[in-house]
């Protein structure tokens, strides 16, 4: 987030804009991170004997 924050803080202060550009893909390298921990992470809040639930017709 610290990296996220510092990327979009200097892009708004870029002098030009290929430093813009730059500093926004310093901004966007921690989302690829941010999306596999956020996918890894729900099985270990759910209750680990929840399964499946049955049908009722």
């Amino acid at each position: 987030m610290v990296l996220f924050a510092f990327g979009n803080g200097l892009s708004a202060l870029a002098p030009s804009y290929g430093w813009m550009l730059a500093f926004r893909f310093l901004a966007g390298l921690p989302h690829g991170a941010y999306f596999g921990v956020a996918s890894l992470s729900p099985p270990l809040w759910s209750r680990a004997s929840s399964g499946p639930r049955p049908c009722r017709a």
